[in-house]
């Protein structure tokens, strides 16, 4: 199966944090199928030109048997029209080498977010006679308004909700990070669209042998830690008020670690310089071929978000199943249709939006005796091995082929 895909923000773990649309390549092409991933060279995550060089409008590239197709970028800073300019150009040349681009694809994949991408995923399977399938990892344009960047009733969020609806009627299948993909689908009245669910994972690969916790002597500092992009649906400011609160009640053996960059990095600093934080460290972006010996330095994670009606179709962050794989605690702060720290018993839940209710769970783990966490941090690790491992995901992916 010759198989094409879409995705703006998709690359390898030596650049990019969001590896899906690359490990489950690697995986499909050992299987020996062909694939050829279109993604932008500009970096959303460093916001950086980092594929090509002055006055190339496109390159290729093979990585592990995968076939890149590197298109160039519009530089931008943030979320204003440059970027959504980034957007157009990366979906218009996409179509153009698409148009020409041999062997002819047997499947195109458009992968969200954005929404321009999945459309052009289908101009090029309807002129190419190939089949198209929609992949949604980010609900646009529902979740924008429920964070309040976007009117329900403005120009942005009429066109891109044309544009999901389009995608989602001409779709031969809906693939989605979500695991309640198909309420969604049924939700925008689609009932009639097969779904799958093909969720984030781990490259058990990329991995290296994670130690058991050790016994750490009084006064050794327990640390908390969190990785992503700073974006305001995983509720930042929830994590430093509840920094605030142990600081003020005299823990200061309770340390967090922030990892990674974004558009609310500037208010992250703000905030705490304004509750005058000793406790947080901020790091700064780690692609994930870096990041794992920087969980490994951790005694809990955090998986936190805003308290929104999107969840109730599920989450899959990266961050997720990274922390899982190195087998830590952790503790989950999001209301949302699924759990899989309580589905691994791999640490303790808490309602979404209570920097309280954080705060207490952090103490609870810190109290916790050390062989009680190791035994949570090996239910993390066992779980994901067994149920998200991108080997098992890409094979459920190769059968709907």
């Amino acid at each position: 199966m010759n198989v094409w895909i879409l995705n703006h923000y998709a690359g390898p773990p030596e650049t990019t944090p969001a590896t899906r649309t690359f490990d489950l390549s690697k995986e499909l092409v050992r299987m020996g199928h062909n694939v050829t991933i279109f993604a932008c060279s500009f970096n959303h995550y460093t916001f950086a030109e980092e594929q090509l060089k002055p006055g190339q409008l496109f390159r290729f590239a093979e990585l592990q048997g995968v076939r890149f197709i590197w298109i160039r970028g519009v530089p931008y800073k943030d979320n204003g029209w440059l970027r959504f300019f980034n957007m157009l150009v990366f979906a218009l040349l996409a179509v153009l080498i698409g148009l020409w681009l041999k062997p002819r694809p047997d499947i195109v994949i458009g992968t969200s977010v954005h929404l321009l991408a999945p459309v052009s995923a289908f101009l090029i399977s309807r002129v190419r006679r190939s089949r198209f399938w929609f992949d949604i990892t980010d609900i646009w344009p529902q979740s924008l308004v429920e964070l309040g960047h976007l009117r329900a009733d403005s120009p942005i969020t009429k066109i891109f909700g044309f544009l999901e609806n389009f995608a989602l009627s001409r779709a031969e299948l809906v693939m989605s990070v979500l695991p309640n993909v198909a309420e969604y689908v049924r939700d925008k009245g689609r009932a009639d669209r097969p779904t799958a669910w093909i969720p984030n994972g781990i490259d058990q690969a990329r991995a290296t042998l994670v130690p058991q916790l050790e016994e750490k002597s009084n006064g050794t500092t327990f640390t908390v830690a969190w990785a992503g992009g700073f974006a305001p649906a995983h509720a930042l400011e929830i994590i430093l008020e509840a920094a605030s609160l142990i600081q003020s009640d005299n823990k200061n053996d309770i340390q967090f670690t922030l990892i990674g960059d974004g558009p609310e990095m500037d208010n992250t600093k703000k905030h705490i310089s304004k509750l005058n934080l000793t406790n947080v460290k901020l790091t700064g972006f780690i692609p994930k071929q870096q990041l794992y010996p920087h969980l490994m330095q951790a005694d809990v994670f955090l998986v936190t978000g805003k308290n929104l009606p999107v969840y109730r179709y599920g989450v899959s962050y990266n961050k997720i199943f990274d922390y899982l794989l190195v087998g830590r605690p952790v503790i989950f702060a999001i209301n949302s249709h699924n759990n899989p720290i309580a589905d691994a018993g791999a640490g303790l839940s808490v309602p979404a939006e209570d920097p309280k209710s954080l705060a207490e769970a952090i103490i609870q783990l810190r109290d916790t005796p050390l062989q009680t966490r190791q035994k949570m941090g090996t239910q993390a690790r066992d779980y994901v091995l067994k149920e998200f491992d991108y080997t098992v995901i890409a094979n459920r992916l190769a059968k709907l082929f």
